[in-house]
């Protein structure tokens, strides 16, 4: 699966690193700068109202994002995660589907603490394991890195459970979200697939807002580790023709 037609890579880029800087700027003004709060930054950033979110080519197209919640809050909370933010880009009109998980981590001057066990988590099944990736954000740099679990996992010292890496070289988000959305990284999902990534995280949905569009509604979950959960929150990212114009066949 290459690049969607008719979206603009350059405004696509320009709309969600911008999206991803005032985010983490509003997270460092806060308190604490913890992977939390930075989470919670992230998706009130990609789905407060736009306006004039136009990202195609030849024709307009609209981009619409929601949040639904993996878990709920409270004290008896025990279950692990696999990630704590899964994010999903649907193009209806390309039949083009694909999810990232990401375990989030906070460095200082690139060095971050891994942990063998987390990281293990999101491999614990074959729905999440290629699509799971580590989301470093720096406090100090104000910038972030990405590496695949897998990778992350091999820094790790046999026989050690924790590590502090060096995130420096990791791969540029900007890099990162071209090769991911043009499938270079991470697998797309297919629609007819009965173990799709996507009803995996369905099936544990408790909070999904009033206008959630899941064409996922059978969930596939009754196979996944017990005490653990995929994510704590799904970002579904919708982008649509604007009803209304036609695509251009010259």
């Amino acid at each position: 699966m290459s690049f969607p037609e008719n979206l603009d890579m350059d405004r696509v880029l320009s709309k969600a690193l911008g999206g991803i800087h005032e985010a983490v700027h509003d997270w460092l003004d806060g308190a604490p700068t913890s992977e939390e709060p930075l989470m919670n930054r992230l998706t009130a950033q990609f789905t407060r109202r736009r306006r004039h979110c136009d990202v195609g080519v030849r024709v307009p197209v609209s981009m619409t994002a929601k949040v639904a919640f993996l878990h709920r809050q409270g004290t008896q909370q025990t279950d692990a995660f696999g990630a704590d933010l899964a994010i999903t880009i649907e193009i209806p009109d390309r039949n083009y589907r694909k999810t990232i998980l990401f375990q989030i981590k906070v460095s200082e001057d690139f060095l971050a603490r891994l942990e063998r066990q987390q990281l293990n988590q999101a491999l614990a099944d074959d729905r999440t394991a290629d699509r799971s990736f580590v989301l470093v954000a720096d406090k100090v740099r104000q910038r972030m890195r990405v590496k695949s679990v897998r990778d992350a996992l091999g820094l790790i010292q046999e026989g050690n459970e924790t590590a502090r890496v060096d995130c420096a070289e990791w791969m540029a988000v900007s890099e990162w979200l071209t090769k991911w959305i043009s499938c270079d990284v991470g697998p797309a999902s297919k629609a007819d697939d009965p173990r799709s990534v996507e009803k995996l995280l369905q099936s544990f949905v408790v909070e999904p807002p009033e206008d959630w569009e899941s064409p996922w509604e059978q969930g596939n979950g009754a196979d996944y580790p017990s005490g653990q959960r995929p994510a704590k929150a799904w970002l579904e990212m919708m982008f649509r023709q604007v009803p209304g114009n036609k695509e251009s066949k010259e």
